[in-house]
């Protein structure tokens, strides 16, 4: 039954992580379209592009470690 647990709190965690990177996908578009109507920010947009890929990253990087602790642990437990 723990392992059960185990694997479904995985999977769960791997569906916000799904969710929470579309919401960024969506909010940089927006923001890249409305910095594009300005044409005066190049540079706010290049920078802003790099704080979104950085973020995008570090929390691909952290959920991804939270995921394969629970499924290793929920797989080799015994």
């Amino acid at each position: 039954m723990e392992k059960k647990r185990e694997i479904g709190i995985a999977i769960i965690s791997l569906g916000v992580l799904a969710l929470i990177l579309l919401l960024i996908l969506v909010f940089s578009i927006l923001v890249s379209l409305i910095l594009d109507s300005m044409r005066d920010t190049y540079m706010i947009g290049t920078y802003f592009v790099y704080v979104i890929l950085g973020l995008s990253i570090g929390l691909s990087t952290g959920f991804g470690y939270v995921i394969s602790k629970r499924l290793f642990d929920a797989l080799f437990k015994e």
